[in-house]
């Protein structure tokens, strides 16, 4: 078999694809089938177009100075004939899920890694069907990685906002931050903790109320507000 000959992919169209929507295999859905993609996968699975790239790149001449030392192969070819060496040895009769595990422990195992001439034999008996599968490994992977990215960009998301949403009137603002009073001067000021989350004009409001509750606290029959006046007037020289 002459692996370098540059083939056309079996989901290919004859027109160029226009959209990068996921392109599904046929048996996606079936846990049984090597091609079995889980649920919340199938959103960030490989596009038509960027699976007939990966195709091509198995099929794609190198030059001398790519190919593996000992195997002679280029890297695409060495990595899916490695892949099937751990497949037959570990992973045959089971679903797609469960290749993806054992073959990736095999992998990750330098003690389970064939050796070159092995992967050397494996090469020369591949089938359409092997990079196929191959193939679909290397979509389980991307696309779990690009899940994984989503979910981290979500609650990335999820915590900006929180932090940026004040809990008094539902608004989010960039200047919201915990509020906590100050007992020096009496205001909300920016604190650390489980303090209230206001904005910037909730909690100007919510000092000035704090203000307004202390100027009508009566003390012997005398409001705060009144007793300070009186002070104010008899120190600075208007009464």
């Amino acid at each position: 078999m002459n692996l370098l000959k540059k083939k056309r992919h079996p989901m290919a169209n004859t027109a160029p694809p226009v959209d990068s929507s996921p392109c599904l295999p046929a048996g996606y859905d079936d846990e049984r089938s090597s091609q079995y993609v889980p649920e919340q996968l199938r959103p960030y699975w490989p596009s038509q177009s960027a699976q007939a790239d990966a195709w091509a790149t198995l099929h794609a001449p190198a030059h001398a100075s790519e190919l593996d030392h000992d195997t002679q192969l280029t890297r695409a070819v060495h990595d899916l004939a490695t892949w099937c060496v751990l497949r037959d040895r570990h992973a045959t009769n089971v679903g797609a899920l469960e290749i993806h595990k054992r073959v990736n422990r095999a992998w990750n195992n330098p003690e389970q890694r064939p050796s070159w001439i092995d992967v050397k034999q494996r090469a020369g008996t591949l089938r359409e069907q092997d990079k196929l599968d191959y193939l679909h490994q290397e979509y389980l992977s991307s696309a779990t990685r690009r899940l994984r990215q989503a979910e981290r960009g979500a609650q990335a998301r999820a915590a900006a906002e929180a932090r940026t949403t004040c809990t008094v009137c539902g608004q989010r603002d960039t200047r919201t931050s915990r509020r906590i009073v100050d007992h020096a001067t009496g205001i909300l000021v920016p604190g650390t903790g489980v303090y209230p989350q206001m904005c910037q004009p909730c909690a100007q409001v919510a000092t000035a109320i704090i203000i307004e509750r202390a100027r009508a606290e009566r003390i012997n029959g005398t409001t705060r507000a009144e007793l300070v006046a009186d002070f104010l007037a008899r120190h600075d020289g208007t009464r």
